[in-house]
């Protein structure tokens, strides 16, 4: 299943291409602390050529590149070997304990408990700790927490708050931890699920994204950056979120008739 170009019959987002989402997203994207590139520290370079070549590089010794909060390539390695190379390109080197492998298995363990999840929770793997970020509303899930832990330091958990429900467009502003993005177009596979796109850069943070006011809106499905810069956030309870087929521009709606160049 890919969520990037899901079928909608009869919605205005069924003539949404992949070249669609490339063309705006970056002009969707809200500069952000944390998650819009101001420098990378590599004498001007692309942080994403510069995050493929280090990754690839590096191989099984890399665990993940994101932009830091100050806008920098951070590149998590796993030795100091990784963490020379990576100065050496003029990118920021973190230093962490569990390769990507191991993190994406305790997100698929997590994905095969689902079932005992709550409405509102969501998984995800976060880059900047280098754990598994289950977010679950306050007061329920017993079950589903209990399986978190049992990974350890591998998982962080936080409580939200309970869900609520509110209209959310393309264009709003989403935040993870002090990064904030822009939403760029609400959409739906092929199975039903629903997604929201937006920028590489940022989906490659990991974890999970919320709205400007707090509300869960789900752990990131998918990401492509460096290489390209796209990605695809799940909606985990779209009965709460609620997304609509447009976007918001200067506080009005607009609803998406079909690609334009």
């Amino acid at each position: 299943m890919s969520p990037f170009l899901p079928p909608r019959p009869g919605g205005p987002l069924r003539v949404l291409v992949l070249g669609l989402l490339l063309a705006v997203a970056a002009v969707l994207v809200a500069p952000a602390a944390g998650a819009t590139p101001s420098g990378n520290g590599a004498s001007g370079a692309d942080p994403a050529a510069t995050a493929d070549r280090l990754t690839e590089a590096l191989g099984t010794q890399a665990a993940g590149a994101y932009l830091g909060a100050s806008g920098r390539l951070t590149v998590n390695v796993l030795d100091e070997r990784a963490a020379a190379q990576v100065r050496a390109a003029g990118a920021t080197p973190k230093r962490v304990a569990r390769s990507s492998a191991g993190l994406e298995r305790v997100k698929a363990a997590l994905d095969a408990a689902a079932g005992t999840a709550p409405v509102g929770a969501s998984w995800g793997v976060d880059l900047p700790s280098n754990t598994v970020l289950v977010s679950v509303p306050a007061g329920q899930g017993a079950a589903f927490v209990a399986r978190a832990r049992s990974f350890g330091a591998a998982v962080r958990i936080e409580r939200t708050p309970a869900v609520h429900t509110q209209a959310f467009y393309g264009g709003q502003a989403i935040y993870r931890g002090g990064s904030r993005c822009s939403a760029g177009f609400n959409t739906r596979s092929g199975s039903g699920r629903n997604y929201v796109l937006t920028a590489g850069h940022c989906t490659g943070l990991g974890g999970t994204w919320t709205t400007s006011s707090r509300l869960t809106i789900g752990p990131v499905a998918a990401s492509s950056f460096p290489g390209n810069d796209y990605g695809a956030i799940r909606i985990s309870s779209p009965a709460a979120r609620n997304p609509r087929g447009g976007v918001l521009h200067y506080g009005a709606f607009r609803d998406i008739t079909g690609p334009a160049g």
